[in-house]
């Protein structure tokens, strides 16, 4: 049996998404000259962390007193928009 082979999802520049295809890594490496010269190193679960567990809620109030205390960004909307906009 042969080993097994990674293959990358790669989103080809000028398609659209749904076009994307499944490519052999060492065939791209030996082909094209990729800008971020991605070296996969290791593989399986890539997650850095175990998910966290649901904030209690105590917790989430605590969050959501600090983000109402924060400082608001200003909008000001396009003067050339002034007849279209209500």
């Amino acid at each position: 049996m042969d080993p097994p082979r990674l293959k990358v999802l790669v989103q080809w520049k000028g398609l659209h998404p749904d076009d994307a295809t499944w490519e052999s890594w060492d065939e791209l490496k030996a082909e094209y000259h990729l800008e971020d010269k991605v070296l996969f190193e290791a593989q399986g679960n890539v997650m850095n962390e175990a998910p966290q567990s649901p904030l209690t809620e105590t917790q989430t109030e605590q969050l959501l007193t600090e983000k109402n205390q924060r400082q608001r960004r200003r909008v000001t909307k396009p003067q050339y928009l002034k007849d279209f906009i209500v």
